[in-house]
């Protein structure tokens, strides 16, 4: 037969606790798997945290194959009510192509880390024999850190950047740049556009435009990135050619009088060939 601690039990379990310690205790919860009463822990904790104003401390020995959203949700709604810099997280292991993360690790600082296989208790240090390697390296905890910030991903793939056909237009022209041709497993929630290759973005929009004042060959770069910071970049090459329509604001150049006046003479030159030409064709038949 199934035999459960009820919750008055626990009650009075914790009233005792407390009464036999100088006023702030540690209790545990370790099985077994605790996580199969996890509704009875968070009764107990709340009852605990009421009555006694978190002088207990709660611990929990779990193997983690019952760690789910709700599990989850409660440690980040006690980070919150209680002002921590704490985040959790379910490792998302089927895009990471994993059965599991398994390894125990701290990074501290950026400068030190904790490599080991110790699960968090003294039991498995002074029972199990298992220990751990502590390193005092920054190039080492930057590499587990950036490592631990990759497995926190929930998508580790990057998306596929379109900044579209290359183009050529007349100066003055706007221009419609348009990323619709990328896209993601996910979902890109940024696209960027770098318009004069400086490796600075001046738009920013899925479709954007810009106007080229100037002529010149302009290399555009299309930056996209998804909501957990993985990225693509793309490029089209724009061709800005001189517009031959001459504006009513712009003067004339000073060279169309003598344009003009060597366009006149041509024609007459060619006008006169050809009456003469056809003089001595005329004389020719006349023989």
């Amino acid at each position: 037969m199934e035999r459960s601690m009820d919750l008055e039990t626990a009650k009075r379990t914790v009233d005792f606790l407390y009464e036999q310690s100088d006023g702030q205790c540690v209790a545990t919860f370790f099985g077994g798997e605790p996580l199969l009463k996890f509704q009875l822990m968070k009764e107990i904790i709340e009852y605990s945290n009421q009555k006694y104003s978190r002088s207990i401390q709660f611990r929990m020995s779990t193997n983690g194959t019952l760690l789910d959203r709700a599990v989850i949700e409660y440690l980040k709604e006690i980070a919150q009510n209680e002002n921590l810099p704490l985040q959790a997280k379910l490792g998302n292991s089927d895009s990471h192509s994993l059965l599991k993360f398994h390894n125990k690790g701290v990074v501290i600082d950026g400068k030190s880390v904790l490599i080991s296989s110790i699960n968090w208790s003294n039991n498995s240090v002074t029972e199990n024999r298992e220990i751990g390697l502590f390193i005092v390296n920054q190039n080492l905890a930057a590499f587990f850190e950036s490592s631990f910030l990759y497995d926190w991903k929930d998508d580790v793939t990057s998306p596929h950047a379109n900044a579209g056909e290359n183009v050529t237009v007349i100066e003055g022209t706007e221009v419609y740049l348009s990323a619709i041709g990328s896209y993601d497993n996910v979902g890109i929630i940024r696209y960027l556009w770098d318009i004069d290759y400086d490796g600075q973005f001046e738009l920013q929009g899925l479709i954007v435009t810009w106007q080229f004042e100037k002529p010149g060959n302009y290399t555009i770069i299309l930056f996209v990135e998804d909501v957990w910071g993985n990225n693509d970049t793309d490029q089209m090459n724009i061709v800005v050619v001189r517009s031959f329509i001459v504006s009513n604001e712009e003067p004339l150049s000073p060279l169309w009088p003598l344009i003009l006046i060597f366009i006149l003479i041509l024609a007459l030159s060619v006008a006169v060939f050809a009456m003469f030409r056809r003089k001595a064709v005329n004389t020719s038949e006349c023989f």
